[in-house]
């Protein structure tokens, strides 16, 4: 979310970036409260995940109606580190994106739960949702 804020803030995108292992807020709170009340039930971090372009986020955020110019990458870190302050500069090594960094594609499949493919469906489409309602709300320069 970090990355969104910032890129949103700053009104401008890396022009590539790979995919992101997101669980919903919803699910994670349930599973919080699960947690909760029994000590049995899977941990937060043991929820199924999906992996979500980030770019498709940043696609929803436009049809919202908020430009981002989309910059290579090194040009779009430089203007990132010199915005002080900006949210997404303590994640950049998060997506591959710190100094001397390019975006890695990484295969999280291998040490993800299983989520079938209609889940794995369900979740992105909550995930864009979540995205949408979070767009909505937020304006560059002050999100």
């Amino acid at each position: 979310m970090r990355l969104l804020i910032g890129c949103i803030d700053a009104g401008i995108v890396p022009d590539r970036i790979g995919s992101e292992p997101l669980v919903t807020v919803d699910d994670a709170v349930d599973a919080l409260l699960r947690r909760a009340t029994d000590a049995a039930a899977p941990a937060a971090s043991q929820l199924p995940w999906v992996d979500v372009e980030v770019g498709d986020l940043f696609a929803e955020i436009r049809s919202q109606g908020i430009s981002l110019e989309a910059l290579p990458v090194d040009t779009w870190r430089e203007r990132i580190l010199t915005l002080e302050g900006n949210a997404a500069i303590p994640v950049l090594s998060d997506f591959g994106l710190g100094p001397g960094e390019t975006p890695a594609t990484v295969d999280y499949t291998a040490v993800a739960p299983a989520l079938g493919d209609e889940a794995a469906k369900a979740m992105r489409e909550r995930v864009v949702a979540a995205t949408r309602v979070f767009a909505a709300n937020a304006r560059p320069g002050g999100v």
